[in-house]
């Protein structure tokens, strides 16, 4: 029986490449914060230059991508299957066709579905509302569990990850990190890679309010559509570096050496 006091919320879209990088953060946070609801899951707000933010925060590291050809009507949460990531990346298949290409995400409050690049033209002549999807599935509506439902709430406001870019620039004298939460990255980076094969990653050091961890801003040069900020450790002194990695081997006398 599907809920009917759930408020509607319209159409939102973005483009499918950005959906399964994100798939890293999404998986961190449900396991460093099983009972945080923000953290775990993918939010999406309007941008005012146009298109969209998508916004992944694990309460260690945020992914914040632009996409100009996204849309959305107001902020939401979203709640999405692990199957749903997996579609989004697409078989690796050299001639793949794009009607088997992953091409748009569209969420509302009724479901989800990822739409391929463009209609096989096998149903060229069908209506325009007749749309094909690489992924489709409802929203829960009782039972929800994560990782294998979807759900979109609208969240009143922006999620206030700008506060973290506001921070001042500082040096470290060291840096103590985790390095599991930069790694999160290493698979939404391939995706602007791509379109600027020439951009270098910059991480710059900047100081959180009222905290002594350290905190970074992730950037790619002559790349604006993307921006990470992760967080390290509270600084602490390096110990000794031990003896035994320091002394060289001694040489190896040869077979022919030690037989004569």
């Amino acid at each position: 029986m599907t809920d009917t006091t759930e408020p509607k919320f319209g159409l939102g879209g973005f483009q499918a490449k950005y959906l399964h990088p994100l798939h890293s953060f999404v998986k961190y946070a449900r396991e460093a914060h099983p009972f945080h609801l923000m953290y775990g899951s993918i939010r999406l707000e309007p941008a005012d230059i146009g298109g969209v933010y998508i916004v992944a925060v694990t309460g260690h590291a945020t992914a914040i991508i632009h996409d100009p050809e996204g849309f959305i009507e107001a902020p939401a949460t979203l709640d999405i299957p692990d199957a749903a990531f997996a579609a989004a990346k697409g078989v690796a298949i050299p001639t793949m066709t794009e009607w088997l290409q992953p091409g748009m995400v569209y969420v509302y409050s009724a479901g989800m579905h990822i739409s391929p690049k463009m209609r096989n033209p096998a149903w060229a002549d069908q209506d325009d509302e007749f749309q094909p999807a690489l992924y489709s599935t409802p929203r829960s509506v009782r039972d929800h569990t994560r990782g294998l439902d979807y759900r979109l709430t609208p969240t009143g406001s922006a999620l206030d990850w700008r506060a973290l870019l506001a921070t001042r620039q500082i040096s470290y004298p060291s840096i103590c990190f985790n390095p599991v939460v930069p790694a999160l990255f290493n698979p939404l980076i391939e995706v602007p890679a791509k379109d600027h094969p020439s951009g270098t990653l910059i991480s710059c050091p900047r100081k959180p309010e009222k905290s002594e961890a350290q905190m970074f801003v992730l950037q790619m040069t002559d790349c604006p559509e993307f921006i990470g900020v992760w967080m390290g450790f509270k600084p602490a002194e390096a110990s000794p570096i031990p003896e035994h990695f320091l002394i060289q081997p001694k040489a190896r006398q040869s077979t022919e050496a030690t037989e004569g």
